[in-house]
């Protein structure tokens, strides 16, 4: 740490006296940077791309790997049930560590008991722009940390993450002249007070030493101030990789004890994925369109009502007319083959249930995350313009041999539609992985027929 810190000494010496216009100009630029927002003298970053992080032993291990991967340097943290990396985008290149996370710090300065959920719209000082930033169950929800022009679009947003997660936010914020109700109304600069902002909100580094930044500064001083910067920061880096690979190994050998205590009810558990005994969604979605449209609409007088089917059975529906009997129908069904019908007292309705061959499990679908899958579903709805509701199914908890809670990696999301087109048509260019069906029905309302289905979607977390 001595040797980083007489190094940047140096830098920070030598370089506002010959680069001080290059600052200047370098933060008239940052501020044309539409994800970068002053307000109250202090900077903020939107627009961040959240991953969910499964280690929560080694998050920021994990963090780091990520973020090698797809070129991201820069991190905000939320820890807690669910920890979080908020990445910079790679595109965004004026943000930097000390900044804050402009999502984190609103839940940080939210009364304590909105900071877990909340959904809210604010609009950028001095733009027509609008902030939509949601936090539910303690996570940065999708969507839930964007830049949207007008007010318009910023009521369309809020709508979507509302309908999401099934207005399960607590507390719901939002300007007067966005077309959205909402209990709350603060603006940005009244909420982010400088003394209420926390350092759990602000951007850290991922990786050690030097940043390209800095490395390309020391480069100006000359070619001796490059080398001395070069040695002192190889020395740096040999000295953390050391501590680094003791961290390691210590991390592993404490982690292996525990793998091996909770190995055996975790395999268990998630080999049991639900997905993989059930039918592919668009097999079970073609049997059932097929079972049902081959109700006939009329058999002795009396009127087909409505019909369901699941995986592997279906009912038919049928209301007695004026003039027609049981007798009629019985009879009219054993002509056609129909089987015979269960009548309901005191005799004017009555089913045909059927079963057919079970349909062949999809297998293990390889499930998208948890973000791709809806945006998928969502989109596809969205572009054919036709009505979609989604809603997270709440699960029993799963514990092991010790009764500790086992955390699954997916999550399983509930998608109902209503529509006078038969699903197998209204689903055709909709990719079945990761979807399960539940059931279709059909009924027949003002001389049409009227199809509703409600299946699942499962999410890796």
């Amino acid at each position: 740490m001595k040797i980083k810190h007489n190094l940047q000494s140096a830098i920070d010496l030598v370089l506002p006296k010959i680069f001080g216009h290059r600052k200047k100009r370098a933060v008239i630029k940052r501020q044309q940077e539409p994800n970068i927002i002053e307000i109250n003298g202090k900077t903020f970053v939107a627009g961040l791309e959240w991953i969910n992080l499964t280690q929560p032993l080694h998050f920021m291990a994990e963090a780091r790997k990520i973020g090698k991967e797809r070129g991201m340097s820069i991190v905000a943290i939320r820890e807690g049930d669910i920890i979080q990396a908020g990445y910079v985008p790679s595109n965004n290149i004026y943000a930097e560590k000390g900044m804050y996370s402009l999502v984190l710090s609103i839940a940080c300065c939210l009364p304590e008991k909105h900071r877990r959920s909340f959904a809210g719209v604010f609009q950028i000082p001095n733009t027509k722009s609008y902030f939509v930033a949601a936090v539910y169950d303690g996570a940065v929800v999708t969507m839930g940390d964007s830049i949207v022009e007008g007010e318009v679009r910023a009521a369309e947003l809020i709508q979507v993450v509302s309908n999401l997660y099934s207005s399960e936010f607590s507390v719901f914020i939002c300007p007067p002249e966005v077309p959205f109700s909402a209990e709350m109304h603060v603006t940005l600069e009244e909420l982010l007070k400088p003394e209420m902002l926390s350092k759990d909100a602000q951007l850290k580094k991922l990786m050690l030493g030097l940043s390209p930044k800095e490395l390309a500064m020391a480069g100006i001083i000359g070619a001796g101030a490059l080398s001395l910067a070069w040695t002192f920061n190889q020395k740096y880096q040999a000295e953390q990789e050391e501590i680094r690979q003791q961290q390691i190994a210590e991390e592993a050998k404490a982690e292996a004890l525990r793998r091996q205590l909770r190995d055996e009810a975790i395999t268990k558990a998630t080999l049991a994925k639900p997905w993989i005994e059930r039918p592919a969604f668009h097999d079970a979605l073609k049997k059932c369109v097929k079972q049902l449209s081959g109700a006939p609409l009329s058999v002795a007088g009396w009127v087909f009502m409505n019909g369901e089917c699941s995986e592997s059975s279906v009912i038919w529906r049928f209301k007695r007319t004026e003039g027609a009997s049981i007798t009629d129908l019985q009879v009219e069904s054993e002509l056609n083959e129909l089987g015979r019908p269960s009548i309901h007292v005191p005799g004017d309705e009555a089913e045909f249930n059927f079963t057919f061959q079970s349909i062949h499990p999809g297998g293990n679908d390889p499930v998208p995350g948890m973000n791709k899958m809806l945006d998928s579903l969502i989109s596809y709805f969205q572009v054919i313009n036709h009505g979609l509701k989604v809603e997270e199914v709440k699960r029993e908890p799963v514990t092991d041999s010790n009764g500790e809670v086992i955390e699954l990696p997916w999550k399983v999301y509930e998608f109902n539609v209503k529509t006078e087109f038969t699903p197998d048509f209204l689903f055709d260019q909709l990719s079945g992985v990761g979807l399960r069906l539940n059931s279709i029905t059909v009924k027949l309302e003002n001389h049409k027929l009227i199809w509703e289905l409600s299946g699942v979607a499962y999410a890796q977390i």
